[in-house]
């Protein structure tokens, strides 16, 4: 009996291997491939199937880089935004400050041609112009950081913009 089973594990071997020679020289076994997603068909897979199952692939693919590209801009849009926030505030500010002075010194100057007290004759004192110069130039100023900051936050936009198309285009079918 054990030299019958040795006997018939052998021709099982042998058979094995005349199997797979003869289905080697007749068959063809047709498998689609692809490089960038690192996936082979499955045997007998047609290749409409496997096109599906790749896209779909390379569409879970393409979601998960953009998020990981937008969790990298969200610490970076939130504080460039932040900053536009601060900027409008203090650009508003100075502003608003410029106008008080300015309108300090015309209400002055009307009150120096309607004859006032002989206290508020002297009219605009040059130091209440000068604070008013330096408010404006206070004002131009903080607008100018102000856009500064926009431009900032626009180009921060762009790349994460530019970035996503790039994804979209490295997962494109």
């Amino acid at each position: 009996s054990d030299v019958c089973s040795s006997d018939l594990e052998k021709n099982y071997k042998q058979w094995n291997k005349e199997l797979e020679s003869h289905l080697y020289r007749t068959e063809k076994l047709v498998t689609w491939r692809c490089k960038e997603l690192d996936a082979c068909s499955e045997a007998g897979e047609t290749e409409a199937d496997f096109r599906i199952r790749v896209t779909q692939q390379a569409r879970e693919q393409r979601d998960a880089e953009k998020d990981k590209v937008r969790a990298k801009f969200v610490k970076r849009l939130e504080r460039a935004k932040a900053s536009v926030r601060k900027a409008e505030q203090v650009a508003e500010e100075q502003k608003s400050q410029f106008w008080m002075r300015l309108v300090e010194i015309v209400w002055g100057v009307v009150q120096m041609f309607l004859g006032g007290s002989k206290r508020r004759s002297r009219g605009v004192s040059s130091s209440s112009v000068r604070q008013t110069m330096r408010e404006r130039g206070e004002h131009s100023r903080a607008a100018d950081r102000l856009e500064d900051k926009l431009f900032e936050l626009e180009e921060l936009e762009e790349k994460l913009e530019t970035e996503l198309e790039q994804i979209e285009i490295d997962f494109e079918p």
